[in-house]
């Protein structure tokens, strides 16, 4: 990263107009192709899915609904990458308005690209992005104002009216295009943390304490639906009522149970009597029953919200029958037991665990890239095991945990003075060029975005920040010598 950043200023001290050209064409395409694969595989599902497999273990998906990841590992690195990448593509496309006369061609490509990259950030669903994109493009309002500032603001729109009329046509057919059609999924991100809160249910039944090996029976079990998804009955993600049986270790004895259809569909907070067919393990013994939703083709119930209940049973061989009915003992899943506590904690419990490593850890942290392999051991309670690849969801919290005051303000600062020259001709009014207000904006949306996530341990996001960085330094020197250069004549 620092080598990218020290290059930078060095590569264009030659040709620098052609070379920030070629470059910020390399940026959009990059992030245009991500963004196409991803835009294909929402057209065509599964059938695109082993291609993109040789980018990424598999999509991002919230509930059944699937989010646009494209060629990232995630929908949440995506977002950024386009979000850092969108600026750069206005830049294209007004540098080609300019040149519209003699070629329109240009400027519609130019502007198609930034569309695919906005349409692409929305479709990722991802909250981050859109607060990025808000603290981005107000900074390039802000950024651009000073810019017009002295050319007269209503003189300008008026001259360029259509063109600003066009723009807010495009970006609001953009908007609606695709937000629209996915407003279900849109509001449910809006209201809720994750989808862990998207999957409870409570079941009503009663189970006798003993039966017998290997049979089946149907009981009478009353569902009510405590998420917010209503529970359809039909089609490839449809839900149904089914179980697991476990050893009284907690390990599964049977995991995939029978599964019983809904009558009807089941909307949220309400209730199904469904007549549920059970089928008892073949080997006698105390077991443990947990009753449990499947959203087919998505997942279990209990293995997104860790929420269910153990139902004690004991088993017992049919008079007259041989006391092991089972070929080869106990059928037990690839899974060993369902789990303790959600795979993914939400950002507050990430968050505290963070602030309670800067509490006892305040000057140094708990070590670079510390927080993943420790957070476990500063929930309340401790967790005994936790997943070591999530991070704290807050780029300054993740400094903070890891290293510390020190490390953290050692970055703040350079960021400022990265951002500094950029931004210290506008308050006299001084007129930055379009590089400089796209890389304004793209800084702005990294740390915007990065409030709630933690992305430079992504490689695509990390090479990306260190471009930006020493175009930043390139630009703000190429800017100063220009404008007081100006100031001089």
């Amino acid at each position: 990263g620092g080598l990218l950043w020290l290059a930078m200023p060095m590569w264009l001290e030659r040709d620098r107009e052609r070379k920030l050209t070629l470059l910020c064409g390399a940026i959009v395409a990059g992030a245009l192709i991500a963004a196409c694969a991803g835009l294909l595989e929402l057209a065509l599902g599964t059938r695109l899915a082993g291609t993109l497999h040789l980018f990424r273990d598999k999509p991002t998906v919230a509930g059944g609904y699937l989010r646009l990841s494209g060629t990232f590992p995630y929908a949440n690195v995506a977002a950024m990458y386009f979000e850092l990448a969108l600026p750069f593509s206005l830049v294209g496309l007004a540098h080609a308005v300019r040149r519209a006369p003699r070629r329109p061609a240009e400027t519609l490509l130019w502007l198609l690209a930034a569309d695919a990259l906005l349409a692409a950030t929305f479709l990722t669903f991802s909250r981050g992005a859109w607060l990025g994109l808000g603290i981005g493009s107000l900074a390039v309002l802000l950024a651009v104002g000073r810019r017009l500032e002295g050319r007269g603001w209503i003189n300008h729109l008026r001259r360029h009216r259509r063109l600003v009329a066009l723009g807010c046509l495009n970006l609001a057919v953009v908007g609606v295009s695709v937000l629209l059609p996915s407003h279900s999924l849109l509001l449910l991100r809006l209201t809720s943390q994750s989808d862990q809160e998207w999957y409870r249910a409570s079941y009503t039944v009663r189970v006798p304490a003993t039966l017998p090996a290997r049979s089946q029976l149907h009981l009478p079990v009353t569902v009510q639906n405590l998420g917010p998804l209503t529970w359809t009955n039909a089609g490839p993600n449809r839900y149904t009522l089914s179980y697991h049986w476990l050893l009284p270790s907690g390990k599964f004895a049977v995991f995939d149970g029978l599964r019983s259809r809904l009558p009807t569909s089941v909307a949220p907070d309400g209730r199904q009597a469904v007549s549920a067919l059970l089928q008892t393990p073949c080997a006698p013994g105390r077991y443990l029953l947990v009753w449990d939703m499947s959203q087919e083709g998505v997942t279990w119930f209990s293995l997104k919200s860790a929420v269910y209940r153990r139902i004690p049973v004991q088993i017992a061989a049919p008079p007259g029958r041989q006391t092991n009915l089972c070929a080869g003992g106990p059928v037990v899943s690839s899974a060993v037991s369902l789990p303790a506590t959600v795979a993914e904690p939400g950002r507050p419990q990430l968050w505290g665990a963070a602030l309670a490593m800067v509490r006892r850890h305040p000057l140094l942290g708990v070590g670079p890239d510390g927080f993943r392999l420790s957070y476990g051991a500063y929930f309340t309670p401790p967790l005994q095991s936790w997943d070591q690849r999530i991070l704290a969801n807050s780029l300054p919290l993740e400094l903070l945990a890891d290293v510390g005051m020190l490390g953290a303000g050692l970055f703040a600062l350079f960021l400022a003075l990265i951002v500094w020259p950029l931004i210290a001709p506008l308050p006299a009014g001084r007129a930055p060029s379009l590089w400089a207000i796209a890389l304004i904006g793209a800084l702005a949306a990294f740390v915007g975005h990065g409030l709630v996530d933690y992305m430079l341990e992504n490689h695509a996001i990390f090479i990306l920040f260190w471009i930006m960085c020493g175009l930043a330094g390139s630009l703000a020197a190429h800017d100063t010598e220009r404008l007081s250069y100006a100031d001089r004549h």
